[in-house]
């Protein structure tokens, strides 16, 4: 344990639940002078604090089960001198999500005054089973985030006990990144008695104020759009419901166990209640943006609108959607961090969560699809682009701390696939082949039933591999370690690819299998400039294709365009070309009347009706245009 002098992790005496358990904990604390008092405190899983019956703080960082995390709060406005009352609501998961690892229980608290310790987390520390949260198992929001919450006011409080201690062996270290900003509270509007609108996509924390005719049950829905005038709130296995047993009388609610990415809500049985307020406590990371003044006022709004949809993409770590998911995916997460170097001021952030993508390794020596998670799954160009990741850090910050922290599983998850080789290619691994969500990319079958095909090569693969070995070899170069085998091994791939994948005119397949190369796309090609696989000559005649809106090729998706621009912007006479690119995708959009940017160009007819309508790698064009920004566009 560091950083913390007496505490102990502590949790229920006669713990009932599994899963999904909620307790309270209580301790009297005696305050002398009001001399600089100050809480520390970690929960497992997630924690509400108060002191006084005032509300101090929630949202714990997210955990590994060797390393977690305190905040630090100041009490000086929340304590009196004399005795006063600590009460925390924690939760306890203990299962698995795709940004959560299962790791029993626990909550640990300090608190000083003056350095001197004055309370702290304990055997005799009081706590009981909340009575209001329904613990145990209930039905899953999805299966990335996990559960949602049932709320009852009319329950009678538990007894408390003594608590026990719950052994963690881990390190314990402050909060790496600012606690969310919460201030903002949003009133959604009603469009009918049932159904209320925000105005445009949001996150946040539910809050309502319900004046109940009688006791009753209601369920309040949340989703990004409307069928049939009211919230599309159930899809495939995904319920995006909250359940509540509301006293007679004036109810009372804020949700700090479960942040919505939303613009509706709706409640049923509304004839047994009066809404008399209900919406969200907006969930922003702190930041300052940086000023967006372009000269083209359509690429001013669609810059402004990208910056929104990445705002509503960053809370512990970087996320995929708000919506659906909230999980941080690597490659999703390098788009979003390329921006956000150029328009934010949270480098603290970006440091954060590129660490946290490279902390844990599956059981095969990769990196895990999402992070935190404790999952085996993964998507090897998603480990792939990591390293180039760590090569951008660098050169925008010259810290080589966050390099010498990664450095030994960057290592061992590059030689992983090193030992995959075989006569200078990487063949379909036996992990999910994922590249972008278009015909033939997705290889979706392979999600749950992961295999691997030795006679397969793909182009995407091993310009990853060609990308993350140059990457790595800069890394290892930055921290004085051997790097020279590793460019060599990529100069040998890019032979080998261009050899098996080059067509007569100067395209690539992307496949080669059973003797037989096919698929012809946009992003194999792109890859081939990208990873320098292709001459000079072949490059302008991919390059012209790419610049030919009506071409053959099967179409990028909104997630792989960073690339194209990446690659085009290289050249100044492709500017008026990708201008005109982005207004022509990201406008379509824009005339949907959209608040955030898409998952895909479908929206949410994708994916059966699961698209989500924020999608943090769709704001692509915020990168673009600062680089037309410093060009002077």
């Amino acid at each position: 344990m560091m950083n913390v002098k007496k505490a102990k992790y502590i949790w229920l005496k006669n713990s009932v639940f599994d899963v999904n358990e909620y307790a309270d904990f209580k301790e009297s604390f005696n305050v002398l002078n009001k001399n600089n008092v100050k809480i520390k405190i970690s929960c497992v899983s997630d924690y509400v604090l108060y002191v006084n019956k005032k509300f101090v703080g929630f949202n714990q960082y997210s955990n590994y089960k060797d390393k977690k995390f305190y905040d630090e709060y100041d009490l000086n406005d929340f304590a009196n001198i004399g005795i006063n009352e600590l009460y925390i609501i924690a939760l306890s998961k203990n299962y698995d999500t795709s940004s959560h690892i299962a790791d029993n229980k626990g909550l640990l608290f300090e608190i000083y005054e003056n350095n001197n310790v004055i309370a702290y987390s304990n055997r005799l520390t009081k706590s009981r089973l909340d009575s209001n949260y329904t613990s145990g198992k209930i039905k899953k929001i999805t299966n990335q985030i996990g559960m949602g919450y049932v709320y009852d006011f009319t329950s009678n409080d538990n007894l408390y006990n003594n608590s026990i201690v719950i052994e963690h062996k881990c390190k314990l270290l402050p909060r790496p990144i600012k606690r969310l900003d919460i201030s903002k509270k949003i009133n959604f509007n009603p469009i009918s008695k049932s159904l209320f609108d925000g105005g445009k996509e949001l996150v946040g924390y539910l809050f309502f104020k319900i004046n109940a005719k009688q006791e009753c049950d209601i369920k309040i829905r949340y989703g990004e759009y409307l069928d049939n005038n009211d919230v599309r709130y159930i899809i495939h296995d995904r319920t995006f419901e909250l359940s509540f047993h509301l006293k007679e009388g004036i109810n009372e609610f804020t949700g700090y166990f479960l942040r919505l990415g939303l613009r509706y809500l709706s409640i049923d049985k509304v004839s047994d209640i009066d809404i008399l307020e209900i919406g969200i406590y907006q969930a922003m990371y702190p930041h300052k943006v940086n000023e967006i003044n372009l000269k083209d006022e359509e690429l001013n709004k669609i810059t402004k609108k990208s910056i929104y949809t990445l705002e509503c993409c960053m809370h512990e770590h970087y996320e995929d959607c708000p919506w659906r998911e909230q999980a941080q995916y690597t490659m999703d997460s390098r788009t979003q961090i390329l921006i956000a170097y150029d328009f934010f001021d949270n480098i603290e952030f970006i440091k954060a969560s590129i660490e946290m993508m490279g902390y844990r390794l599956t059981n095969s020596n990769v990196f895990t699809i999402t992070s935190p998670s404790s999952s085996n799954l993964s998507i090897p160009t998603y480990s792939l682009i990591y390293p180039l990741m760590l090569k951008e850090y660098y050169e925008r910050t010259s810290d080589a701390s966050l390099l010498k922290k990664v450095y030994s599983n960057t290592k061992i998850m590059i030689n992983h696939y090193l030992n995959e080789l075989g006569n200078f290619l990487l063949c379909h691994q036996k992990e999910w082949n994922f590249y972008e969500w278009t015909y033939g990319l997705a290889n979706d079958e392979e999600i749950f039933k992961q295999k691997r095909i030795e006679n397969q090569y793909d182009l995407p693969l091993n310009a990853f591999m060609i990308i993350g070995l140059e990457s790595f070899a800069y890394v290892a170069k930055i921290l004085n370690k051997p790097y020279k085998n590793y460019l060599k091994v990529a100069n040998k791939i890019k032979e080998r690819a261009r050899l098996l994948f080059l067509r007569r005119d100067g395209l690539f397949y992307t496949y080669y299998k059973n003797n037989r190369r096919y698929h012809l796309c946009e992003y194999s090609n792109i890859l081939a400039i990208y990873a320098n696989i292709a001459t000079s000559k072949e490059k302008e005649k991919i390059l012209k294709v790419l610049t030919d809106t009506n071409n053959s090729l099967i179409k990028l998706t909104l997630s792989n365009y960073i690339f194209k621009y990446e690659v085009l912007l290289q050249d100044d006479k492709y500017i008026d070309f990708v201008i005109n690119d982005i207004k022509r995708v990201w406008g379509y959009m824009d005339e949907k009347n959209t608040s955030t940017y898409w998952e895909t160009i479908l929206g949410e007819k994708d994916f059966c009706g699961a698209g989500s309508l924020c999608h943090g790698w769709s704001a692509v064009p915020a990168y673009v245009t600062n680089i037309l920004k410093k060009k002077g566009k």
